[in-house]
């Protein structure tokens, strides 16, 4: 008997066809069967589950409830599932799960049955945080008030002036909030006010986020920053204007998934800032928080309500909801470190976009259907999506109004800059609205325009997104350049650096990349774009939800175009991502 029908045998409601399981999921069962030598009825299959819940981006496994599973048509399965007790009682009896603390390869700890290695990361990452939040920062820290109100002025934003002074009083922070709020503004201020307070000892900043096109947007960000900071030259230079991944900070060890630094070769940092923490999964935030010297201080900056990392876990925002029910218990020493910004200095005074990420935020799919359906509003327009024999004679005109123009730029540098002012956002790679479909159409548009050259792959003017990193040519993923052909050369890739100046690389050594006239909402996070134009698929999916609406149309400064069946924003709307965890229940506690 095979052990796919092994699995089906216990969870009766599963088909043959069914195809929730990878191989991945399969061997760790099987090897999960040879060790539990049949002490169990439900170990194996419950083995099984953990293993495909990883893959789906949850930590762990809840007893209490049946996880969502899926048919090869995407459609849920029904499963009636076993009384969490009587599972519970089972499986503790096999020698291959253990209570906390125990050396096994699965976990039970109350009803949540984990991976031992990620039981082991959840524990290091909430026994860290309450560790910072129990013990105040190093240093004397009298006036320093007064301090930050000289950076911030005396018309201040209220929550940016509270965040910077919960940060400078905590070893460790949140400072929340969705683009446009003033987080990497007011970090800044928090640096050099730290800096200022150093007295004659140099304080040691180091800047990383998860990806390298966040952290080369945190740098830029912070070098035109601190060119509007009257500062002296001494904490000036303290501040520093690069910033590295999160691996590249942590130093990757070849063939492991362990690092260079970590708890017994610690950083060597005062202040370690990490931007997009959104997107840091649990395993990296435990070796981040191991590697962070004794006295040192941790600044996580973020959006809780974008999407979570592409990994497992969703640390932000377990540390946001732990913090928020500690507020409302009214104790507990987490809700002292975080702070959220609401004020938005991105959007025009006029603009309805706000309102929309704040309605898609709070899932009021009735109010986004009266946005949506404005007429008179310039920031917002919505049309039915076309179906895709129409699609190519729909995309004309976005085409012609937005695309065209950046192929026919005198310069690399007006290129990018005009690429970057506009985006068409998708939902998903592959389909007849997708990202892949997507590009093909606007090259057969551009290519019967005569715009650009048939059966020619490197033609000037294509934009491209690099798809991995490369630390020698200090090219990341998600990077964006553009092919161009200069008088007398042939065609190079050109990128715009950190510090605004071009570089530029032979098509030979680029690292992998792709067509970047669209791209997923997922590879958006972290950019902005003057204008996007969102494309949703019209059949209803797991991946439709509000934390990826929101962070499409976030990404706008000033006008979103919204292609959709109405209900199918709607639903997604309304659908949040939920990933299970035990790390907010660690965090939250009162005593």
């Amino acid at each position: 008997m095979s052990w796919k029908n092994f699995f089906i045998m216990k969870l009766d409601n599963l088909t043959t066809e069914c195809s929730i399981l990878k191989e991945i999921d399969l061997s760790f069962a099987d090897l999960i069967r040879r060790l539990d030598d049949n002490r169990s009825r439900w170990t194996v299959p419950l083995a099984a589950l953990v293993s495909q819940q990883m893959g789906e981006g949850h930590i762990c496994l809840p007893l209490g409830e049946a996880p969502v599973l899926r048919d090869e048509k995407d459609q849920p399965l029904e499963l009636e599932w076993p009384d969490p007790e009587a599972l519970a009682k089972d499986i503790i009896q096999s020698p291959v799960v253990g209570r906390p603390g125990q050396k096994r390869p699965l976990i039970l700890d109350g009803e949540r049955l984990y991976l031992e290695r990620y039981w082991c990361y959840e524990k290091q990452v909430a026994e860290k945080i309450l560790s910072f939040a129990g013990h105040p920062p190093p240093g004397n820290h009298d006036g320093a008030a007064g301090n930050l109100e000289q950076y911030f002025g005396k018309n201040a934003d209220d929550h940016q002036l509270a965040a910077a002074r919960m940060a400078i009083n905590n070893p460790f922070c949140v400072i929340a909030g969705g683009p446009g709020t003033g987080k990497t503004t007011t970090v800044l201020k928090i640096l050099a006010t730290l800096a200022g307070r150093a007295g004659t000892k140099e304080l040691k900043i180091l800047l990383t986020a998860p990806t390298g096109k966040a952290a080369v947007r945190l740098q830029e960000t912070l070098r035109q920053g601190i060119g509007k900071l009257t500062l002296p030259e001494k904490i000036r230079n303290q501040i520093p204007l690069e910033a590295s991944t999160l691996h590249r900070l942590l130093g990757p060890i070849h063939g492991s998934v362990d690092f260079k630094h970590n708890r017994d070769n610690p950083l060597s940092a005062d202040v370690v800032v990490v931007d997009e923490a959104s997107m840091v999964d649990l395993p990296l935030m435990a070796k981040l928080l191991a590697a962070i010297p004794d006295g040192g201080r941790l600044i996580l900056l973020g959006d809780q309500d974008q999407l979570a990392s592409v990994d497992a876990g969703s640390v932000l925002g377990d540390i946001c909801s732990a913090a928020e029910r500690q507020r409302k218990a009214g104790k507990g020493l987490l809700a002292a470190s975080i702070t959220t910004l609401s004020k938005n200095y991105r959007f025009n005074s006029n603009s309805s976009l706000p309102s929309l990420c704040q309605f898609i935020k709070e899932g009021k799919g009735g109010e986004i259907l009266k946005l949506l359906r404005k007429k008179d509003d310039p920031s917002i327009s919505c049309a039915e999506l076309p179906s895709p024999a129409n699609l190519r004679r729909q995309l004309a005109e976005e085409v012609l109004e937005h695309l065209v123009p950046p192929l026919t730029c005198p310069d690399p540098m007006t290129a990018l800059a005009s690429f970057a002012r506009y985006r068409i956002l998708c939902a998903t790679h592959h389909g007849p609205y997708g990202v892949e479909t997507l590009n093909q159409l606007i090259e057969d548009l551009l290519i019967e325009k005569q715009i650009i050259p048939q059966q020619t792959p490197l033609y000037h003017g294509l934009p491209i997104m690099v798809t991995s990193n490369d630390y020698r040519l200090r090219l990341y993923n998600g990077d964006t350049g553009v092919f161009f052909k200069t008088e007398g050369q042939d065609t190079r890739a050109f990128f715009a650096g950190s510090d605004g100046a071009l570089r530029s690389f032979t098509p030979l050594r680029l690292p992998p990349h792709k067509k970047a006239y669209s791209m997923t909402i997922h590879k958006s996070q972290g950019s902005e774009f003057e204008q996007i134009l969102l494309i949703l698929p019209p059949e209803d999916m797991p991946l439709l939800t509000r934390e990826l609406l929101y962070t499409a149309v976030s990404r706008a400064r000033s006008r979103v175009k919204v292609w959709c069946c109405k209900n199918i924003f709607e639903t997604a709307a309304v659908r949040r991502t939920r990933r299970s965890s035990g790390l907010a229940d660690k965090l939250a506690v009162t005593e």
